[in-house]
């Protein structure tokens, strides 16, 4: 063993074994002691002790350990690291304790350089080593990152695996459901398909078993129509068969009367020749002053109409007669007298209630049509078919002269009745005839009617009245009757472009109506009133009707009525002249006339609140 340098000193001090180092790699001994070193100029100097023995407690070899004592003039403190304690280092096998410093000695002896350097080289086996245990933990790392990565891919893998078996499954599924649906759904095709064939099948036989019951129905009611009808015209025939009767017993009767007057007369003529205060004269006079004057005849020639015209208004007079004939002796019997008073009651009633709503002309429709259904064929229905014409002439005469609009849910009403009672229609129309021949149409000429201005004025249509105690005779105004001259053919023309299938006075009437007007009726202002009137009312049904040829009709009324009243010397005419001008050059009959589209219910009261 070599000695050591000054300033260091070995012992031998029992440490550790060498073939087990320590786990922490650094062992300390409890020697707290100071350093120092003698003279003026202290050295700094390191001091190694050697181990105390070779042998541990336990009888294991160690190894020697060196400690590296600090320079003289350092304290414990400074060299232990604050609490004085020496710390050994690992060499190889072997361990040194060295005291570090807290700040760098000035110098160190030659003899010590050795000792460093071989602690610095035991450093860097230390920290190779410590870099090598280093790499291979990091390698284990490796690995193990390695085997984490393979056992996640292989999670993916199977995750992966289960996920398309899931999926696979599902689709197998899916198919199935949509399998299971579309066999649900076939056999649902199926069995509606056989369903509705069974409910055609079943609806074909029904509405065949309808056709064979409408058909018996019809039959039936044809037969009991035509009983009924052969029923009416024997009680007609006896009806008038009677009437006749008694004509011809009224007409003995009066016969027998001015046989009695005549008489009389030549018994008063035989008195006053005896007395002789009379002459013969005197007695023609007398006798002539007790007969009835005879009604004003007037020819043919006076009367400004169509041949066709003039036959169907002798039709009418016959139709009216014959049913005023049929509901006199109704009329005049007193045990009638609380049926008929009903029923008039219940007409006026019905009338009086028509307003311009689809709802009412329904229920009022209804109403009346089955109160003219309740009289039966006979003297009852007769009457009560002339009640209804007379109450609907004096309900337009009040409200159409007044609200023209008015006349197309009266005429809502008549066609409704007239369509389950087919004599209403023509009874209705001569009742319109005898007030207003215009709705015929048909004129009466002023200079051939050879009777005088009263029977012409009556037969024109004017409200003529005779006082019974002065004998004056007073007449209405050319405006009023004019006024009552539209309504009146307003009425006419809404019944005839009625858009109800079952109309028996339908617009072929009105056409006809036109005609007749333009071949005959001389232009002058009552013409031309009653023509505007009807052109307003009836033009836009015969235009979508007959389109081209109601254009062509519309020309002649243009082209030449309205020159032959532009002719006319009346001055009162250029209005109505004006008019019918505007009226077809403005192409008016395009437009639905007001009040014809009848709203469904009548909002007039709503209004008025």
């Amino acid at each position: 063993m070599s000695t050591p340098s000054p300033g260091v000193r070995w012992r031998t001090t029992p440490e550790r074994s060498w073939s087990t180092p320590p786990s922490s790699g650094i062992h300390r001994f409890a020697d707290r002691r100071s350093l120092h070193s003698s003279g003026d100029n202290p050295k700094p100097s390191l001091r190694l002790r050697a181990p105390l023995s070779d042998t541990d407690s336990d009888g294991g070899a160690h190894s020697p350990s060196f400690q590296l004592q600090a320079p003289n003039g350092w304290s414990d403190e400074e060299t232990s690291g604050g609490d004085g304690e020496e710390v050994d280092q690992p060499i190889g096998t072997r361990y040194v304790e060295t005291c570090a410093p807290r700040q760098h000695p000035p110098f160190l002896p030659r003899s010590d350089l050795g000792t460093a350097h071989l602690a610095l080289e035991l450093t860097e086996r230390l920290q190779l080593r410590a870099a090598t245990q280093l790499g291979r933990l990091d390698a284990a790392l490796g690995r193990l990152e390695v085997q984490e990565a393979s056992v996640a891919q292989e999670l993916a893998r199977h995750a992966a695996a289960d996920a398309a078996r899931e999926a696979e499954g599902e689709a197998a599924r899916r198919r199935e459901r949509a399998s299971s649906r579309a066999r649900l759904l076939s056999s649902l095709r199926v069995g509606h398909a056989a369903a509705a064939e069974t409910a055609a099948e079943q609806l074909a036989a029904a509405a065949e078993a309808a056709a064979r019951a409408r058909q018996a129905a019809a039959e039936e009611e044809r037969r009991i129509r035509a009983e009924k009808d052969a029923a009416a015209a024997a009680q007609r025939a006896s009806e008038a068969a009677r009437l006749a009767a008694a004509a011809a017993a009224a007409r003995e009767e009066e016969a027998r009367a001015a046989q009695e007057r005549q008489r009389q007369a030549a018994a008063k003529e035989g008195e006053h020749a005896q007395r002789g205060s009379v002459n013969q004269g005197g007695a023609s006079a007398s006798a002539a002053a007790l007969r009835p004057a005879a009604p004003p005849a007037l020819p043919e020639s006076a009367v400004h109409a169509t041949p066709g015209a003039l036959e169907w208004k002798r039709h009418l007079e016959a139709l009216l007669a014959e049913a005023k004939a049929l509901a006199a002796p109704y009329k005049a019997d007193p045990g009638t007298k609380a049926a008929r008073r009903a029923v008039d009651k219940a007409l006026t009633l019905g009338v009086q209630q028509v307003s311009a709503s689809r709802e009412q002309v329904s229920r009022l429709s209804l109403r009346l049509g089955a109160l003219m259904a309740e009289q039966g064929p006979g003297p009852a229905s007769a009457y009560a078919q002339l009640a209804l014409a007379a109450k609907i002439c004096v309900q337009c005469e009040v409200q159409v002269t007044r609200l023209p609009g008015f006349a197309f849910p009266l005429a809502e009403v008549a066609v409704a009745v007239a369509a389950g009672q087919p004599a209403f229609a023509e009874l209705l129309i001569a009742q319109l005839v005898a007030a207003c021949p215009l709705c015929l149409p048909m004129v009466y000429g002023r200079d051939g009617a050879g009777a005088g201005e009263e029977a012409w004025l009556r037969l024109s249509g004017y409200k003529v009245r005779t006082d019974e105690d002065s004998g004056q005779t007073t007449r209405e105004s050319t405006d009023e009757y004019m006024l009552r001259v539209g309504g009146f053919v307003r009425l006419y023309a809404a019944f005839t472009q009625c858009d109800a299938a079952n109309n028996p006075h339908g617009l072929k009437k009105a056409w006809t109506w036109l005609a007749r007007f333009l071949n005959a009726v001389p232009a002058d202002r009552a013409s031309a009133t009653a023509l505007i009137a009807f052109l307003q009312v009836a033009a836009y049904r015969l235009h979508r009707a007959y389109r081209g040829q109601a254009l062509k009709l519309f020309e002649v009324v243009h082209r030449d009525y309205l020159a032959r009243l532009n002719a006319c010397e009346d001055p009162d005419a250029r209005a109505n002249f004006t008019r019918i001008k505007t009226f077809l050059e403005e192409r008016a009959y395009l437009a639905e006339p007001e009040g014809r589209a009848l709203p469904k219910f009548d909002t007039s009261s709503i209004d008025r609140a």
